[in-house]
């Protein structure tokens, strides 16, 4: 196994940590002081508690929670399964170092789903764009997510070249 690879297990526990921290902490504030936003940088930066019972960044594909959940259970599981595979088979540094990203993300948030049965958002954030009034509310695992799609955006510019 590469060093990439074994190295990779423990960032992944580290990873979900600070996402399940961060996720308490904000928790614990909103309890503590009420569940409205709260500027951090203006308008630029809140932190906003959002329940998502649907995907990353609050999208919603299902309308009932409870069936919502369950589905994203079962689908992190299979994700999972087929990310490890791809971990196992992959040579690509990159590739490897998105596809723990992914799993430290799903880790985070399927914790979340058995734990809370929704997924805590707490990090709002206004990208001036012409796409979106407001980015969705989000939180450190759905980073972890968008990095790795990054990564994998980079390993095939790369490949072109």
């Amino acid at each position: 196994m590469s060093k990439t690879k074994i190295i990779g297990i423990p960032v992944v526990f580290i990873l979900v940590g600070l996402d399940q921290l961060s996720k308490y902490i904000a928790l614990a504030f909103f309890e503590k002081f009420g569940y409205f936003s709260y500027p951090i940088i203006g308008n630029y930066l809140k932190f906003t508690f959002a329940k998502n019972y649907g995907a990353a960044f609050s999208f919603r594909f299902f309308q009932n929670p409870q069936i919502s959940n369950y589905s994203f259970l079962i689908l992190t599981f299979v994700a999972l399964i087929f990310i490890i595979y791809l971990i196992k088979k992959s040579d690509k540094k990159l590739d490897i170092i998105a596809y723990y990203l992914i799993v430290a993300g799903a880790l985070g948030n399927l914790i979340d789903r058995v734990w809370h049965g929704f997924v805590i958002d707490f990090i709002d954030c206004d990208f001036p764009d012409i796409i979106m009034q407001r980015w969705p509310v989000f939180n450190l695992a759905d980073s972890y997510i968008c990095i790795a799609i990054g990564l994998f955006l980079l390993q095939t510019l790369k490949a072109k070249k």
